[in-house]
């Protein structure tokens, strides 16, 4: 049977493979039909909550409700609620079970596992190599415990990574499509989670700086102004849910999710090193091994001393990320002391870090 199959099908075959065999190890099955339990218990309740009273009160997409007395007649509403309405939905149909958010979230997270792999494609020609980002990211328990989780954040990374692999086919094809599939991907992880966008802002800089060069040559041309109204809809989108975030928590006064900025400035030193220490003491650990940890700061090494061999964009749009990473992590870092599933989107740099590693070892064995 398997002369009957080419290359490309034994490449999928064997990487879709591997991610049974691991979701086996990993106890998946097993995890997606338990109920809230665990690490912030109180914020899986109240994901699985949204779903339930969206069942059981039928109530409209944007009047989300909780079973709490936090907020007047428990209407309060976080990140942008389509998982838990889609849920709301499925309880109709199958009954009241848990477990479909769960399944939701997880199906997202294994579409992010796939495009992962298909970012690699583009960038690494060996076969072996190209398994590696993917297989880092699904491996990681960090991300597997939020992966099949009621909170939304790896399904957010997850479509960040959709998104950018539509944006690389854009720029390999120039075909317009492409480029508003890419919006429509970052725009719905931006709506789950507005730390899902650093990505997206990293290629919005470089757009800006490509379009400059065009202007400053008068090569500019007049679709190349459909780019910016793309982005221009995309933040606009996120923006308008953000409002509606901070509207409708003043309306019903509610103050139990977190709207604004969490930054280090505002943090005194005693609560920045008790963060620190709970960083390097409890979070590292989990979200990767120390040798993980320690590999990562050797692939920044040799990407800085072997950058002339990388793909410009792909060097440009992982420095640039890093930055946003860096940046996002200052503006919420005071978050960072209990709310560990902050940290998700910020694992998309070490993902392009590996991508571009492997890509200039690749070249630099030739």
């Amino acid at each position: 049977m398997a002369y009957l199959l080419n290359k490309e099908q034994v490449s999928w075959i064997v990487f879709f493979s591997g991610i049974i065999l691991l979701s086996l190890y990993f106890e998946t099955p097993s995890i997606i039909s338990k109920r809230p339990q665990s690490v912030h218990l109180q914020r899986q309740t109240d994901c699985a909550s949204y779903a339930l009273n969206y069942y059981q009160n039928k109530q409209p997409f944007f009047h989300p409700q909780v079973h709490h007395r936090f907020a007047d007649n428990g209407y309060a509403v976080s990140e942008f609620p389509i998982v838990y309405y889609i849920a709301g939905r499925l309880y109709s149909i199958f009954g009241v079970h848990d477990y479909f958010i769960r399944l939701l979230h997880y199906l997202l997270f294994l579409v992010g596992v796939v495009y992962a792999f298909k970012i690699s494609r583009l960038f690494i020609e060996n076969r072996l190599l190209q398994y590696l980002p993917a297989l880092f990211f699904f491996s990681s328990s960090f991300i597997q415990y939020y992966g099949s989780n009621f909170l939304p954040d790896v399904a957010s990374l997850s479509l960040a990574f959709v998104g950018f692999y539509y944006y690389l086919l854009y720029r390999k094809r120039t075909l317009f499509y492409y480029f508003l599939l890419a919006a429509l991907f970052f725009t719905f992880a931006g709506l789950l989670k507005i730390s899902a966008l650093i990505l997206w802002v990293a290629i919005l800089l470089l757009y800006f700086y490509e379009q400059f060069q065009k202007w400053y040559r008068k090569e500019l041309q007049w679709k190349d102004f459909l780019g910016w109204i793309v982005f221009g809809l995309s933040f606009m989108i996120v923006f308008a849910w953000v409002s509606f975030d901070k509207y409708y928590a003043t309306k019903y006064h509610f103050g139990g999710n977190l709207f604004g900025l969490y930054p280090i400035w505002d943090a005194s030193l005693h609560e920045v090193l008790s963060i620190f220490h709970r960083l390097f003491i409890e979070w590292m650990a989990v979200i990767m091994t120390w040798p993980m940890w320690c590999m990562l700061v050797l692939m920044i090494c040799f990407v800085i001393r072997r950058h002339a061999k990388a793909d410009a964009f792909m060097l440009h749009i992982t420095l640039l990320s890093g930055l946003g990473c860096l940046i996002y992590s200052l503006c919420w870092f005071r978050a960072y002391y209990h709310h560990d599933y902050y940290m998700i989107n910020v694992f998309c740099f070490p993902v392009l870090l590996m991508i571009l590693f492997l890509s200039i070892f690749e070249k630099d064995r030739i």
